[in-house]
């Protein structure tokens, strides 16, 4: 599986994240790796198999 890049809501630097989910949208929690604030990274399987996502922060914003 592919990684995926999403951009961090705190710093603005780009964050890798290995897409571990189903077939439908999902959300994972991680760390910024650069600024080690709480993320929650949205992903949404496409139907050929590719990953999109976006990052926010763990308040929404």
């Amino acid at each position: 599986m592919d990684d995926l890049e999403v951009i961090c809501p705190y710093c603005g630097q780009p964050v890798m994240v290995t897409p571990d989910i189903g077939p439908d949208t999902d959300i994972l929690s991680i760390d910024c790796s650069v600024c080690c604030r709480p993320l929650q990274v949205h992903l949404h399987r496409e139907s050929d198999g590719s990953y999109t996502g976006w990052a926010q922060s763990e308040h929404g914003e």
